[in-house]
């Protein structure tokens, strides 16, 4: 069965469905696109559009997502298959098997309404009971004020308040499906049990996920700070039902959209902290006064991973884990992750026996220097998460041992083909160990052989979305793959002069014409309009897709590039060879 959803974004890029939608001109702003004004709140300066990744986010009524989301928010629609039937009447597109989508949707919508009210629910509960918000006060200093803007909520004192909230208002078995309710003993029942505090997830104004911690573990917490002597540790369990665990959070197949991570809409800021749970990352937001702040809940999965690496390209990662062994190899496992795709990984530390930022953030040292001042200070004494991580290898006169400890580095450029990050972290290893000069020559040529090979036993170049054959790039989409140019260009120097770089390239027409030494900037490189300007001032040479595909095109071509270093040329002439290495989306 065709997917309709997707269909319509392959038939349709974001920005141009947008600005026909609202008849308004999207302008460049770095590596996004902007209106003056959200089309659904109407504030100024706060819309933003993501052609890399086909989404949009404001940062003023926190509406995002994709196509699909925007036609939803701008129409104001809550039924997800009529936000399709007008998607694809705007982007006239015929539907196909749209009664198996449109019975899902239906459900689905309902879930979505069910989930929303019961964060509402949640978040009342805890306002309105005072010996709660008292634990969240006297353990994590949260006001009234951070309740309302988190929507921390709490499943009340007594069994399945939810429940007897939404009967009658909702079928039982969509109550069932939504998975905030269980049946035990032919009776539903609220799916966490009471006593419990409430995180709900959200992506854009929706949520999609529960996240729970126990409110007695707070109040033993609040026990042990006090110098006071806490009850003996036990298992977590329901204080109403005996011998029940108590459930953290919602099981996966209940979860409405990929939900990976604790406030995961701080991705679309081009800078984002990862920390270790949500009330790190609370306090963290709070006081920094921006919401760039993301949190994992429990052991990542590879899943989330992979989803990591696809959302910290070309942006800078502050990873802020714990100060023991756990968070040292969670920064290890997340760095691996952005390395390479990131434009920086740096890791926050904090002085202190605070083990997370939370309590950090809480010492007194803190309050004595303000706890806004200090959270600003952590972001700007961040260093180098590389540099942190090759200092914390033990350095080993044993030659081998050194290079068993470094080879994840390799592995990692190999797998992705960023020969510059490599050679960055090269540097930190002749500065750092004894061996350092004997080590990083040796890794140097391991890499490079191992980075061919990738190239040409993997499935690296099929992978990309662009490919060339007789002659012309091709863009592959859903629907087949499209011609974009009437020409190949390949990358024979990269040149260095007056600390302006240069592409010197082959320019070959699938018609037969040959411009001999062009050269290209990496502005003109990845700016339509320019490189169309450069291309015509050399001959016949048309390319017909738009900025992104440019880009893409000369992604694939540095990746099987053999120039591989760059020509430093100096002012008066000498020309110098030294070892910098070409890498992928180098402008």
């Amino acid at each position: 069965m065709a997917n309709d959803f997707d269909e319509i974004k392959s038939k349709c890029t974001i920005d141009s469905y947008i600005s026909q939608v609202t008849n308004l001109q999207l302008k460049k702003s770095g590596q996004s696109l902007t209106l003056d004004e959200c089309p659904m709140c109407k504030h100024h300066d706060c819309f933003r559009v993501f052609v890399k990744t086909q989404s949009f986010k404001c940062f003023s009524c926190n509406a995002s997502g994709d196509l699909h989301s925007f036609t939803r928010d701008f129409f104001n629609i809550h039924d997800k298959f009529e936000g399709l039937k007008k998607a694809a009447e705007l982007a006239n597109y015929t539907l196909t098997n749209s009664k198996p989508v449109e019975k899902e949707s239906r459900v689905e919508s309902q879930r979505q309404e069910i989930f929303n009210e019961a964060a509402e629910f949640y978040n009342r509960q805890l306002l309105d009971s005072k010996p709660a918000r008292q634990i969240l006060a006297d353990t994590r200093n949260y006001t009234i004020k951070t309740i309302e803007e988190f929507k921390i909520g709490y499943t009340g004192g007594t069994a399945d308040q939810l429940y007897n909230k939404l009967k009658g208002k909702y079928d039982e078995k969509i109550l069932l499906k939504s998975g905030l309710f269980k049946n035990k003993d032919k009776k539903t029942h609220d799916y966490f049990c009471p006593k419990l505090f409430v995180f709900p997830h959200y992506l854009g104004k929706n949520v999609a996920d529960f996240t729970i911690k126990d409110s007695l573990k707070h109040k033993k917490k609040r026990t042990a700070d006090s110098g006071q002597p806490s009850a003996k540790k036990q298992p977590p369990q329901s204080p109403f039902n005996k011998g029940e665990v108590i459930n953290y959070r919602l099981k996966a197949e209940h979860r409405l959209g990929k939900v990976y991570f604790y406030n995961q809409d701080a991705r679309y800021h081009d800078e984002f902290i990862i920390t270790e749970g949500e009330h790190d990352a609370i306090q963290f937001m709070r006081y920094l006064g921006k919401k760039n702040v993301m949190a994992i809940t429990g052991n990542p999965s590879e899943e989330a991973l992979e989803y990591l690496e696809k959302i910290c390209e070309d942006k800078t990662v502050f990873l802020a884990f714990d100060l023991d062994d756990a968070g040292r190899k969670y920064t290890e496992r997340f760095f691996f992750r952005c390395w390479g795709k990131a434009a920086r990984v740096s890791r926050i530390s904090w002085e202190g026996n605070d083990k997370d930022i939370d309590e950090y953030l809480r010492s007194d040292t803190v309050k004595a220097m303000k706890p806004d001042v200090a959270a600003s200070n952590l972001i700007e004494n961040s260093f180098d998460c590389l540099k942190y991580l090759v200092n914390i290898i033990p350095d080993d006169e044993d030659l081998s041992k050194n290079l068993r400890v470094l080879e994840p580095f390799k592995e990692r450029m190999v797998k992705i083909n960023n020969s510059l990050q490599f050679e960055i972290a090269l540097e930190y290893v002749r500065e750092h160990f004894k061996k350092g000069r004997s080590i990083a020559n040796f890794l140097n040529k391991q890499f490079e052989k191992d980075r061919l090979d990738h190239i040409a036993n993997s499935d690296y170049m099929s992978s990309l979305p662009y490919y060339e054959q007789n002659g012309c790039y091709y863009h592959r989409m859903s629907q087949g793959s499209v011609n974009i140019s009437n020409f190949t260009v390949k990358i024979k120097d990269v040149i260095l002069y007056a600390d302006e770089l240069t592409y010197r390239c082959d320019l070959k027409s699938v018609a037969g014409e040959v411009a001999e030494n062009v050269q290209f900037s990496p502005v003109e490189r990845v700016d339509v309009r320019r490189f169309r300007t450069k291309a015509v001032s050399v001959g016949a040479f048309h390319f017909t897709g738009r900025d992104n595909q440019l880009s893409g095109v000369w992604q694939y071509e540095e990746s099987r590039s053999k120039a591989r270093q760059i020509h430093y040329i100096q002012h008066y002439g000498n020309i110098q060879h030294e070892k910098l290495w070409l890498y992928d989306n180098c402008a």
